[in-house]
């Protein structure tokens, strides 16, 4: 250990000071420390996201029309939230 608080590599991810880390049996996540307080809204929004999909499954009979337009609309969300949080430069 020669240095504390600058970024650091893992796994072929740079991982900077005060970054959050979110890892489970899935795999890890970072999460930049400059856009940690945007983290509350943009689950609410990615859930609402996930909510269009999995009504559309929880409905019997669903065809691969209805499955493939409920995935598009989720994907959408999904993307329009991306575009919305701030990135690190």
């Amino acid at each position: 250990l020669t240095d504390l608080y600058v970024p650091v590599e893992v796994g072929g991810q740079v991982i900077h000071p005060n970054d959050l880390l979110h890892a489970d049996r899935d795999g890890i996540t970072q999460i930049p420390a400059e856009i940690a307080d945007e983290i509350p809204d943009a689950a609410a929004a990615f859930m609402e996201s996930e909510r269009v999909f999995l009504e559309v499954l929880g409905q019997p009979n669903v065809t691969v029309v209805e499955f493939k337009a409920a995935r598009a609309e989720s994907k959408a969300l999904q993307k329009r939230l991306g575009e919305r949080v701030s990135r690190r430069t």
